[in-house]
């Protein structure tokens, strides 16, 4: 069976919490690879994040939550001193 090389770039610090729980069951990460790819090419699925509710909201979601916001009221002509004057008078 011929094989080749797949790379791909992850979050530094992703992958250092990985290596450790990989260290600790004894596993490579091309063991990793290999099982992911065999499960899609198996069942013609992509797996999903277990996580899925603490991942992170892209900023489309960020930006379409935003529109759906009710307009502020006199915020369009707020000046950067009087953006300053409201937020310094909630700590004084």
């Amino acid at each position: 069976m011929a094989s080749v090389v797949v790379s791909g770039r992850l979050d530094a610090d992703v992958k250092r919490r990985a290596d450790v729980v990989l260290a600790q069951a004894h596993v490579l990460p091309g063991d990793v690879i290999r099982t992911v790819f065999q499960n899609i090419a198996d069942t013609g699925k992509i797996p999903q994040r277990e996580a899925a509710a603490h991942a992170r909201p892209s900023l489309a979601d960020f930006f379409r939550d935003c529109d759906d916001l009710p307009k502020a009221e006199g915020l369009d002509s707020l000046t950067r001193e009087g953006a300053r004057d409201i937020v310094t008078s909630r700590y004084e």
